[in-house]
């Protein structure tokens, strides 16, 4: 019987599976934290993960939406192809500060 609750996803489904037969995880190694990478009885709340897959995608989708409609009211002539560049430009720098705010700042999940 799994010992989870039914809100909750392990913190490794590969991992999880092949605990589940029996067989030791091939994949050993620490994360950040020096913590063990795969703990076997961790499981991570389904409003965990939504909440840091919205923080994650969120700001370079907000970046291109801002890039795209700030170059359209600072240029108005400019076309829709200088308006799209501007809204991966931001999107991109978005992802980049996204990234370097992880990698600073690690949650205990990753």
């Amino acid at each position: 019987m799994c010992p989870r609750k039914p809100n909750e996803v392990p913190s490794c489904l590969g991992c999880f599976r092949l605990r589940s037969q029996g067989t030791p995880c091939p994949l050993a190694g620490q994360n950040k934290t020096g913590e063990d990478a795969h703990s076997w009885g961790q499981a991570v709340p389904r409003k965990v993960l939504l909440l840091q897959g919205t923080a994650v995608l969120l700001p370079p989708v907000l970046g291109f939406a801002a890039g795209f409609t700030l170059t359209d009211l600072l240029f108005p002539l400019s076309g829709e192809a200088l308006r799209a560049a501007a809204g991966a430009a931001l999107m991109f720098l978005f992802a980049f500060g996204v990234y370097l705010f992880r990698r600073r700042s690690p949650s205990e999940s990753s």
